[in-house]
């Protein structure tokens, strides 16, 4: 949305821009930039999105999903091979490390596992999903809370599935140009 505001020194009219916010409910559009909280009674009707054919659009084919096994080991060990070197573990304990030194037999029942969690044959336990979160340092009063920044720490067969889909998604959105602009 744009405004027109005055200039203090002239009376020529300046364009100026404002912040609406989009969210649910009463409140989806607040248009003072000030203050969010402002706003709350004025709503504005989200047809003009319909009318648009803003949510019909479909960039990536119907067809096309992320939801599918890694279908030869080669291509799994590359992604055994782009997990981080020498970090810390999960909850679980198992650093990336001993993925990428494993035997094969080792690696290929990973695979196989992965396989299974990707085409949802497989339902991943609460734990693996949970991140172990810790504080890092980054300067130098050792006291101040802010100057600690977090990290969260992945269990390792996670790191490798967010590897598989992070690609995926990746090359999705190079297919069809997701990310350009028009």
């Amino acid at each position: 949305m744009s405004t027109i505001a005055y200039n203090t020194t002239s009376e020529q009219p300046l364009p100026t821009r404002s912040i609406e916010h989009f969210c649910e409910g009463e409140t989806c559009f607040k248009t003072d930039p000030t203050n969010f909280r402002s706003t709350r009674h004025r709503t504005r009707d989200r047809t003009f999105l319909d009318k648009a054919g803003i949510f019909d659009f479909r960039t990536i084919a119907s067809g096309e999903t992320i939801r599918e096994p890694v279908t030869t080991f080669r291509e799994f060990s590359q992604f055994i091979s782009r997990m981080p070197s020498h970090k810390a573990p999960g909850f679980s304990e198992v650093p990336a490390d001993l993925f990428k030194q494993a035997p094969v037999s080792f690696q290929r029942r990973i695979h196989l596992l992965v396989n299974e969690i990707l085409i949802g044959d497989h339902d991943c336990d609460k734990e693996l999903l949970m991140a172990k979160v810790i504080l890092i340092h980054k300067d130098k009063d050792i006291a101040i809370l802010d100057h600690y920044r977090p990290i969260a720490l992945l269990n390792t067969i996670y790191q490798l599935i967010m590897i598989i889909i992070t690609s995926r998604l990746k090359q999705l959105s190079e297919n069809y140009a997701v990310m350009e602009g028009s």
